[in-house]
């Protein structure tokens, strides 16, 4: 489940073609319905509270869209002429580089790896985000440097929600590595925090917490009960975070419906 495509398509003789839409397969029993609880930005989040970046952790606590924030940021000169739809697709430009950014990416393994989502995406684009992003940012660039700078005395990488360390035996470590692991590793400390709570909370008769799929949580209740189950989750994956004075809240989004294709928000 931590792989699932949205649909598959399959080329069949004469030109035909099927398409299957493989969250469709992932349904409820009968009488009951899903409940799927998704962390808002999780890891942009982690990033804000770790790097202590002023803007960031303002955007977040004023409840800004903060891709579209940073989309902002980066086309000041040109933000005001843009269409609706020209707003979107470079808020989606902007959303994609940043989170290579945050594990290490340099701004050309970042385009090979959005070029063929953004077919014709000039290399000049991606400099143009990169360079708004840190320029914007510069507590997340020192962050990263300082980051790299103590693995390479210590020879490892701490989560600092958990304590849990990364080791380089070798002494050789590794940047993407060293800018991965906190942050993957903060979200892995929040989940596990989550699905204990949530698990610990149901009577596991006509209710069940049945995966966690990355930052998110997919649970059944018979549908009479589906709004204590909404209770459940929100309390229960909704968390506030204060690390070296920087408080950070973790919000989530709900959805709920008889199969994974089909959700609603609750």
């Amino acid at each position: 489940m931590q792989t699932i495509p949205k649909e598959v398509r399959y080329k069949l003789h004469e030109g035909r073609e099927i398409v299957i839409k493989l969250r469709n397969l992932f349904r409820a029993r009968p009488g009951y319905v899903l409940v799927e609880a998704d962390y808002s930005q999780l890891e942009l989040r982690i990033v804000a509270m770790l790097s202590g970046d002023e803007k960031l952790l303002d955007w977040y606590s004023k409840g800004y869209d903060v891709h579209t924030m940073n989309a902002a940021d980066i086309w000041a000169k040109d933000w005001g002429t843009f269409s609706e739809d020209k707003r979107k697709k470079v808020r989606d430009l902007a959303k994609r580089v940043v989170y290579g950014l945050n594990y290490g990416g340099s701004a050309e393994t970042v385009w090979k790896s959005l070029i063929v989502d953004f077919p014709g995406l000039p290399f000049a684009a991606i400099q143009h985000v990169v360079e708004g992003w840190f320029k914007a940012h510069p507590r997340i660039q020192e962050w990263q440097s300082a980051l790299i700078a103590k693995a390479e005395i210590d020879k490892y990488i701490e989560e600092p929600l958990s304590g849990r360390r990364q080791y380089y035996h070798d002494g050789k470590i590794k940047p993407t590595e060293v800018l991965n692991f906190p942050i993957q590793g903060a979200a892995v400390t929040l989940a596990n925090r989550a699905v204990m709570a949530i698990a610990g909370q149901l009577n596991w008769t006509d209710e069940a917490l049945l995966a966690q799929v990355h930052d998110s949580t997919v649970t059944e209740i018979i549908e009479s009960k589906k709004v204590k189950l909404f209770s459940i989750v929100k309390e229960s994956m909704e968390q506030t975070v204060q690390l070296n004075g920087n408080l950070v809240k973790f919000p989530v989004d709900l959805k709920w419906g008889t199969n994974l294709a089909a959700l609603k928000a609750a």
